[in-house]
């Protein structure tokens, strides 16, 4: 099925740590880039915190699914651990 954007999970990934080059990449399991974040689009913390948010965009579309699908209970779990994955900030987020 071709639903038009990188199928996901996604992930992020902080490249070159400690150098003046970096930045982060989010992509799939299969290592294609969805977005790159760099210094020059925005504040190092906000550029952190936005990859978090960007690798959980497919798990928030999920969860709006499973609201459209009427599955309530399922919607409020993967609502939840979207809600978490989009709010954590590390070096490698799954």
């Amino acid at each position: 099925m071709v639903v038009g954007y990188t199928p996901g999970p996604w992930s992020a990934l902080l490249k070159n740590k400690g150098r003046s080059d970096e930045h982060w990449c989010v992509g799939n399991a299969e290592n294609e880039i969805v977005a790159e974040l760099t210094d020059y689009i925005s504040y190092p913390e906000e550029r952190d915190k936005n990859a978090a948010l960007i690798s959980a965009a497919p798990d928030l579309l999920a969860a709006c699914e499973a609201i459209v699908d009427g599955d309530v209970d399922k919607a409020i779990h993967l609502a939840t651990l979207a809600i978490r994955k989009a709010k954590t900030v590390t070096e490698s987020i799954h």
